[in-house]
């Protein structure tokens, strides 16, 4: 039996506040949050490549080029591991991730590092 199956045939958690219908709502509100935050930071990120890494226009495209690709790779990966660690388990792995990258990206930025490739 996976961990979602497991989910789904449990009642309620937290001592009763939270049930199986609560979780499209948690959903909602944390992809809200996240693409508010993301439309206030991601438009920058050719800026922030440009002027603070020093990359040329071109070294921008390639990231941009990659990043579907990588969201393709991701979202197998992401749909191989929900069945051992479960739907909800496996946003907030991915969540904690990005996050943690983000912030690596801004201290290796923040003069660590001035190869423009470890970013």
């Amino acid at each position: 039996q996976t961990v979602t199956e497991r989910f789904l045939n449990e009642g309620s958690y937290c001592g009763g506040r939270w049930t199986r219908h609560h979780v499209p709502y948690v959903l909602f509100a944390s992809d809200l949050v996240s693409a508010l935050g993301s439309g206030m930071t991601v438009k920058y990120f050719p800026l922030f490549f440009k002027n603070d890494v020093d990359m040329s226009p071109i070294e921008v495209q390639i990231i941009y080029v990659a990043c579907p690709i990588a969201m393709v790779l991701f979202s197998s990966i992401g749909t191989s591991i929900k069945d051992y660690i479960g739907r909800v388990q496996t946003i907030i792995l991915f969540r904690l991730i990005g996050v943690a990258l983000l912030i690596t990206m801004s201290i290796l930025a923040s003069g660590i590092t001035t190869s423009k490739y470890i970013l």
